[in-house]
């Protein structure tokens, strides 16, 4: 190279190079953890060698806190998208566009939890745990106690884990274009790569990490050859190949997991839907959908939590209004193993934070979310909480420890202490409920307090022209008699597409579709039926459609008058039955 010459890694070295330190496994945090790893070490070399100072002070008003911030910030910031969205190496090898800031993540993380955590107890705090420490925190400072960091003893040892699980191995020269990816190299004039490498890496980090970096670099090949180098530094522009999903933090769910189409219940989830949903869940929403009976809402649950989760990933409960407490978070039973002593005994939620399982609450407006729930508001905003329990653990040397039962998330971790019973929320456990909104009025009220903590989504009917065209397949599906058939069908259409509708009565498909597969085997594939079709209609909605009237006393006449309008009722006699089932649903009094 010309001794005066500016030149840094070309754009198709760094693409080549960055492509290398992607994870051999994609699955799992550790990418992203390590990742993490690596720049708040070299955020605090890069600040040891600007300020020439072993101990960095990131005490809240410390000037050097912002400092780090700064250098965190330009560790993992590639560039910017056409939208002006932060480019970020959170996971290196690939590129993400979020909403969440480089500068928003370091000061809610890492300067939030660890280093509090570290300023406060009495022993250095070495940090990362996995998979080994890079920096110790804790460390005392001139002017803010014990709010400072500095390098572990042993992170020379540590620092090739880092990234031995990448596609590199240990050979750092990947990471070397990486951290040198828009800065211009030095000493040209040597014929030496790893000369030019270390100068360059000297002009910002500490001359032992460069020293130290190096040492593990495997010089390609294809040094110095013809569009290895640039003569101009060029952003990167075209980003697509680098991208993988959203982030961890971000949507709270593994990177790679696809929300597959909800192929049940047997008719068509319109596309907005399932968007507002796989949208919801990745933001890191708790979801509570709702909508009137039979719009497939807890189907439609399910099918979203084996899709994130898989078969065996999540579990169904039905909220009673008996849920206390006990039921959903815990309390004391007699011990097992020693009936005179009490102990812990999980409820369902806790059970599932512990198995890491998703919870579907079907109906959960039939319980009384306020006395049942307590605590796991608390929980459900992210926040750690103390239940008023204890588990009572027995020593080796015959003592009883009482460990305090607490729930936190799983990136408050390292804030765990030896006295808690620990209930690690991973970012990627959800709660779905349902709600049927044709109770809403009559169960238990959502307390704000709790609906803030959850996306609601209407599942919503079909329109009546849709709901016409699926009851006039399923009808025609029916194996009986074909002018019967007729009749079923223009009665169900009337009901279940119009005449509901009009009262604003409108019920899901399954009801309905639940009405025909009963009437296909009730009627049989017979010639004459023994019974007015009308009656036997009448028979099958008081089973299916009424249970969902319960106590609207209020809405008798209305939906009276539909039903016997739909259903071309004049007979006094089936008109008297009809009347008998509908009250004893609605509870109307006369």
């Amino acid at each position: 190279m010309k001794e005066g010459a500016i030149v840094y890694f070309s754009n198709q070295t760094f693409r080549t190079y960055y492509q290398m330190l992607q994870p051999r496994d994609r699955g799992g945090k550790l990418g992203r953890e390590t990742t993490s790893g690596l720049a708040y070490f070299f955020s605090l070399d890069r600040l040891q060698r600007t300020l020439g100072s072993e101990i960095i002070d990131l005490h809240p008003e410390s000037e050097e806190r912002h400092e780090f911030i700064d250098m965190f910030v330009e560790t993992l910031l590639i560039g910017f998208d056409e939208d002006n969205r932060e480019l970020q190496a959170s996971n290196l090898g690939f590129v993400e566009i979020v909403e969440n800031s480089l500068e928003k993540k370091v000061s809610s993380n890492f300067l939030t939890v660890p280093v509090k955590k570290g300023s406060r107890q009495q022993d250095l705090l070495p940090y990362p745990g996995r998979p080994g420490p890079l920096v110790n925190l804790g460390v005392l400072t001139t002017t803010h106690d014990k709010w400072g960091i500095t390098k572990n003893p042993d992170w020379k040892e540590n620092f090739p884990k880092f990234i031995n699980r990448r596609i590199c191995g240990e050979d750092t020269f990947p990471l070397i274009v990486f951290l040198l990816r828009d800065k211009a190299l030095v000493n040209l004039e040597s014929n030496d790569a790893q000369v030019i490498l270390e100068s360059s890496l000297k002009d910002f980090i500490t001359d032992e990490t460069a020293e130290f970096l190096v040492s593990l670099a495997e010089v390609p090949e294809e040094w110095g050859t013809a569009n290895f180098f640039s003569e101009n530094y060029v952003p990167l522009a075209d980003y697509t190949e680098f991208i993988d999903s959203l982030p961890q933090e971000e949507i709270a769910v593994a990177a790679d997991t696809e929300v597959l189409p909800i192929a049940s219940p047997p008719f068509e989830i319109n596309s907005a839907l399932t968007k507002k949903i796989e949208a919801a869940i990745r933001a890191g929403s708790h979801i509570i959908l709702t909508g009137p009976p039979g719009t497939g809402k807890t189907t439609i649950a399910k099918a979203i939590s084996a899709n994130f989760k898989g078969a065996d990933g999540y579990k169904t409960y039905t909220a009673t209004s008996n849920w206390t407490a006990f039921e959903v978070l815990g309390g004391y039973l007699p011990d097992p193993s020693d009936p005179q002593r009490l102990q812990f005994e999980e409820g369902f939620i806790t059970r599932s934070i512990a198995e890491n399982q998703w919870v579907i609450i079907d109906e959960i407006n039939r319980a009384d979310v306020d006395k049942a729930f307590g605590e796991l508001f608390t929980v459900l905003t992210g926040n750690s909480v103390h239940l008023p329990y204890y588990k009572f653990v027995s020593e080796q040397d015959g003592t009883i420890k009482r460990k305090k039962i607490t729930i936190m998330p799983e990136s408050e971790r390292v804030l765990s202490e030896d006295n808690q019973e620990n209930y690690f929320v991973q970012a990627d456990w959800r709660i779905i409920g349902t709600m049927n909104t044709f109770d809403k009025s009559s169960l238990y009220q959502l307390s704000y307090a709790f609906m803030r903590r959850f996306a609601f989504i209407e599942v919503e009917p079909p329109s009546s022209a849709g709901m016409e065209e699926i009851l006039g397949q399923k009808i025609n599906q029916m194996q009986i008699n074909e002018e019967v058939k007729e009749e079923v069908k223009v009665y169900l259409i009337k009901l279940f597409a119009v005449g509901l509708y009009s009262i604003k009565y409108e019920v899901g498909v399954a009801i309905p579709i639940s009405i025909i597969n009963y009437l296909e085997k009730r009627i049989g594939n017979i010639g004459e039926l023994e019974e007015p079709i009308g009656e036997i209609i009448i028979e099958a909605i008081s089973m299916y459609l009424f249970p969902q009237f319960e106590g609207r006393r209020r809405d008798f006449d209305s939906l009276l008058q539909v039903i016997v309008s739909s259903l071309d009722i004049e007979e006094p006699v089936l008109k008297s039955s009809l009347i008998k089932e509908l009250t004893n649903w609605t509870g109307n009094i006369g």
